[in-house]
């Protein structure tokens, strides 16, 4: 099967009853808890400022790569006097990507070229496929980004930690992006963000991915996947 072949079963909606129904309400519950206290914490900038170089650390650590936060402290603040690894720049890209994620309009990032970042950045992908051997040219980056779409409007029916849910796994299975699904944890806290979840921030989803230990097998059933 085809990576664009994703999709919903068709029971999904007719199982939100019992012990399922129940998780995803105290999840939303808790999500809304977490975003009103930001709400009124007195050092909430300070907060996601430190959020975001987590998101950063988080995201490179579910593809085995390591960058220890005081050396991104000191990267992000140009004051960094060691050597540049590949790992760092990385981590500090994501940095500046979830720190445009968290002052911008959800819908808008959701549905930009690629998606939670700008039309730049899915032309350096582009660029990167044409140059890097590495890359797959027939990879069809706008191809898998549709068909990520048309599985985002299939869920606006659900409840949005579930829809939160499909988002991050569809984008995991369809990989629309040739260098990895990192971009999949920013997408369902956009997701939360735009359902009215959250205001205040963006859900640090993968350090709760990362603390309890649960790893994305896509050789599970969807049903096994979403509920993990």
């Amino acid at each position: 099967m085809s990576s664009r072949d994703y999709a919903l079963p068709d029971d999904l909606v007719a199982a939100h009853n019992g012990k399922l129904t129940a998780a995803w309400i105290a999840a939303e519950d808790a999500a809304a808890r977490i975003d009103e206290r930001v709400r009124g914490f007195a050092l909430r900038d300070g907060l996601c400022q430190r959020l975001h170089l987590c998101y950063a650390r988080a995201a490179l650590r579910s593809q085995h790569y390591i960058v220890h936060l005081e050396e991104l402290v000191l990267f992000d603040a140009g004051a960094y006097a060691g050597p540049a690894h590949t790992e760092l720049v990385r981590a500090a890209d994501l940095v500046k990507i979830w720190r445009r994620a968290a002052s911008a309009n959800a819908d808008e990032l959701l549905a930009a070229a690629m998606p939670a970042d700008t039309e730049a950045t899915v032309r350096q992908i582009e660029v990167d496929a044409r140059v890097d051997p590495v890359f797959d040219p027939d990879w069809d980056v706008a191809g898998r980004i549709a068909a990520w779409r048309r599985v985002l409007r299939q869920s606006r029916t659900l409840p949005p930690v579930l829809a939160a849910a499909i988002a991050w796994d569809a984008w995991a299975m369809i990989n629309p992006d040739e260098r990895g699904p990192w971009r999949a944890p920013l997408l369902a806290s956009l997701v939360l963000k735009s359902r009215s979840k959250v205001a205040n921030l963006l859900l640090p989803l993968d350090l709760g991915v990362t603390a309890c230990g649960v790893t994305h097998n896509a050789l599970d059933p969807i049903e096994v996947r979403l509920t993990a």
